[in-house]
């Protein structure tokens, strides 16, 4: 394929939890009760915005090594990077969920934001730092693990 995100290392970018909610299809599996575990979280609001509504969601990755500035300072960035090259690959999306760039923009920020102010007030309690394929959790820990393509979209690119 020609057309293409041109990113040069993995793209801190959050999907808050109406994105999981469809991309997932929870309507019918995301049950109270559930011990959810989401894989390669990122900088997802979805751990901050379900746990709010009662549920039990635990988010995993490898940045909550990082500092929370210098998080919020590549989320930014990479933010500003990926709606800069959009307009070039955008007739490869559907535009089903987002009606344009700038309410991509504006759910892509507001996610990060929500993001980063939870893991301040929940840290690794909530946000457990794990370098995939290794954890350190246990079998049958949760009863759903949600992952999107991104763990395997980046197998190539490092954080920096």
């Amino acid at each position: 394929m020609d057309k293409q995100l041109d990113l040069k290392s993995i793209a801190l970018i959050g999907r808050a939890f109406e994105e999981y909610y469809y991309m997932f299809d929870l309507n019918n599996t995301l049950i109270k009760n559930e011990i959810i575990l989401d894989v390669a979280s990122g900088v997802s609001s979805f751990c901050a915005e379900a746990n709010q509504q009662g549920f039990n969601v635990t988010a995993s990755d490898r940045i909550y090594t990082f500092s929370l500035t210098a998080i919020g300072q590549k989320c930014r960035q990479d933010l500003d990077t990926i709606i800069e090259q959009l307009p070039g690959v955008a007739d490869l999306y559907v535009w089903n969920f987002f009606k344009d760039l700038d309410s991509l923009r504006v759910q892509r920020e507001k996610a990060y934001k929500l993001f980063i102010e939870d893991f301040k007030n929940h840290g690794t309690r909530k946000y457990v730092p794990v370098e995939y394929p290794l954890t350190g959790f246990l079998d049958k820990q949760f009863t759903i693990s949600l992952m999107s393509h991104f763990l395997f979209l980046y197998e190539d690119k490092s954080l920096n």
